[in-house]
């Protein structure tokens, strides 16, 4: 049970991480893109301790901002993924490397999948522009399954043993992944909250709860593959949970200081 506890907590941290840092590279994005389309930015805004933010400016040409976000946010994940790709599967930095580049591709690929069934920010200007749905999905399906399959290679280093079922698997990974998507919805399913969008960040929450269970089945079925599965695993030891959490709290506080609303 313990050693749950660790794994879980261990998720918590990497998601905390990794879905802060894809939130402020997708909003860099916005900015890239303002100054692109021949604008000012006037600020750049983070949400700190939430995983949200937004760019303040305006641009003549509006397009290069409004895809900016999702294409400079997908584009970074390649940083992560070549600095996971060089460092050895027991360093634990590997493991906040995937669970960047896991993110980086997530945070973008839900705008445009779940926005291309019920759209909303983004996906909402970008069908505006002209953009049709289906564009949306089929730029987005990709994305999604790029995320499964990295975070399920970020999963495999967390610990969990290939001799448990498949369910319980899928539990640690969804109490260690999950809380945060679902926490930051809820206070949207308000009687002032308009329907569509009560139905975006229910798909949204959905999506991302199917993504985490379907890469934990994939995490296992890798680690029952290998002949010596400890091999692709950080050490199982506290510190490393620590410094994780330690890594995610840092980050979030400089977010707060330098981008915290005025």
């Amino acid at each position: 049970m313990l050693n749950h506890i660790r794994n879980i907590l261990t998720l918590f941290a990497g998601f905390a991480l990794g879905i802060h840092v894809a939130v402020f590279l997708h909003e860099l994005g916005h900015a890239l893109g303002i100054w692109i389309g021949g604008g000012t930015v006037t600020a750049i805004v983070m949400m700190a301790p939430l995983p949200a933010g937004t760019v303040e400016g305006s641009a003549p040409n509006p397009f290069p901002n409004v895809w900016g976000g999702v294409a400079f946010g997908t584009l970074c994940t390649l940083a992560p993924l070549l600095a996971a790709w060089r460092l050895a599967p027991q360093s634990p930095v590997r493991f906040a490397a995937l669970m960047v580049a896991a993110f980086c591709l997530a945070h973008n690929a839900i705008y445009l999948f779940v926005g291309s069934f019920a759209p909303f920010g983004d996906a909402r200007n970008m069908i505006l522009l002209g953009a049709p749905r289906l564009l949306l999905f089929v730029l987005g399906l990709p994305l999604l399954i790029g995320f499964v399959v990295v975070l399920s290679s970020a999963i495999q280093a967390v610990g969990l043993r290939p001799t448990d079922s498949a369910w319980k698997w899928i539990v640690v990974v969804e109490l260690g992944l999950l809380p945060v998507p679902a926490l930051t919805v809820i206070p949207l399913f308000s009687h002032a909250t308009p329907s569509d969008m009560k139905l975006s960040m229910s798909l949204l929450v959905a999506t991302y709860a199917a993504c985490f269970a379907i890469a934990a089945r994939r995490a296992r079925a890798g680690a029952l593959s290998r002949g010596d599965p400890e091999i692709s695993q950080m050490p199982q030891r506290w510190w490393v949970t620590v410094a994780l959490f330690a890594a995610a709290v840092l980050f979030i506080l400089v977010e707060w200081v330098a981008f915290r609303p005025a």
